[in-house]
């Protein structure tokens, strides 16, 4: 069972904006971006359309809800290796985009799939589409995403990570697997909060 959120915890879509009573906490994409760890030449409308597009069909994908007549080439193709990864590696889905906020560091993230694995020990899946991925920047935000998890859930270990990079003929997957990238993420948060502080 998911952590339930007071009223005052809104997630603005639109701006990708995570507000506590009114205060803004970062998002893990934010943090990259303030501390420019991660290349945003990819950081484009264009970039931003064709990635959400392929997030919606493969969350209505899961969801037993799509339309393929209606999506376009290339999100097909990579709608297929998303079809293709689920045939290969079978889990279940626990919630898909899901917003958390974690109350422990103050931020705020919305993981792609947190899921059952074969071990049957909860995991978190995120989706790229870029051809070049930035592994740095995911190994980072997927940490942010695992302690949110864990918070959420109220585990008592750090869910596995992986990052499937949906590609036109093919899909690629890259674990995270190092617990320094936690303590990394948490000094983002930290001297992100730090730099707000008036004392």
């Amino acid at each position: 069972m998911f952590k339930q959120y007071p009223a005052d915890y809104l997630f603005n879509e639109e701006r990708h904006e995570y507000n506590v009573a009114g205060v803004i906490w970062p998002s893990p994409t934010q943090l990259l971006k303030e501390f420019n760890l991660v290349d945003t030449r990819f950081f484009t409308d264009h970039h931003r359309q064709r990635g959400k597009a392929v997030h919606a069909a493969t969350h209505y994908y899961d969801d037993g809800d799509l339309d393929e007549k209606t999506i376009h080439p290339w999100v097909k193709a990579r709608l297929d290796q998303w079809k293709k990864y689920r045939t290969d590696i079978p889990f279940g889905i626990l919630a898909a985009e899901k917003v958390l906020f974690s109350d422990i560091h103050r931020f705020g993230v919305t993981p792609d799939r947190i899921v059952n694995g074969s071990n049957g020990r909860v995991e978190i899946r995120e989706i790229k589409t870029s051809a070049s991925l930035d592994k740095r920047a995911c190994r980072l935000q997927t940490a942010g995403q695992s302690l949110a998890v864990m918070e959420a859930l109220g585990l008592d270990y750090f869910p596995h990570r992986i990052v499937i990079q949906l590609l036109e003929t093919k899909y690629v997957t890259h674990e995270f697997t190092d617990y320094a990238d936690f303590e990394d993420f948490k000094a983002l948060v930290n001297v992100h909060w730090l730099k707000r502080s008036k004392s």
